[in-house]
């Protein structure tokens, strides 16, 4: 459906000369201290405030204190801006990619509760499991709060906790875990 364009009455159009004389102009730049303000240190040491700033306060200044962040999105959804976990581990080689994602399953299944979702798990026994990966897979280290082993971990429960509400929750899930 198409409307018709409406069209207001023109007001009157103030010219540049006649905004500037209804206004107050308005100081750009900061007022300028008295001349006791500017004999004074910024603190009692002499030292300016920014010198206050501890080392852990500043940004880091090597690589190697920085850390990869977390692509944006969910994990196994690269359609619905999520993203694709082997694309993004890519670098990592198909090899160590493969081991780290087995020790990760192997963990779940002995620490998890491989019925419920990543959401519903303990949060102690995920960070224990991370840890724990971490430990073994140097590699981690250089990722933001173990975003590849928790990515990891969502879409494994994921799997398993579907395969469970599938089976019929009585006796045995898909994965052998006893319910």
């Amino acid at each position: 459906m198409i409307t018709p364009r409406i069209e207001f009455p023109a007001k009157r159009a103030i010219k540049p000369k006649e905004l500037s004389q209804s206004r107050p102009e308005r100081e750009l730049t900061p007022s300028v201290a008295s001349a006791d303000e500017e004999d004074q240190p910024a603190n009692s040491d002499g030292e300016s405030e920014l010198s206050e700033l501890s080392e852990s306060d500043t940004a880091p200044d090597t690589p190697t204190q920085m850390k990869i962040p977390k692509p944006a999105g969910e994990p196994g959804r690269p359609r619905s801006g999520g993203y694709n976990i082997d694309a993004v581990l890519a670098p990592w080689g198909k090899e160590e990619f493969a081991k780290v994602h087995k020790f990760v399953k192997k963990l779940a299944d002995l620490k998890l509760d491989n019925t419920k979702s990543y959401s519903k798990q303990n949060s102690r026994k995920v960070m224990d499991l991370c840890e724990t990966v971490e430990r073994h897979h140097t590699i981690v280290e250089k990722y933001e709060g173990h975003w590849p082993i928790r990515a990891m971990l969502k879409l494994y429960l994921k799997t398993t906790s579907k395969n469970h509400r599938r089976s019929g929750k009585d006796g045995k899930n898909k994965v052998g875990n006893a319910v």
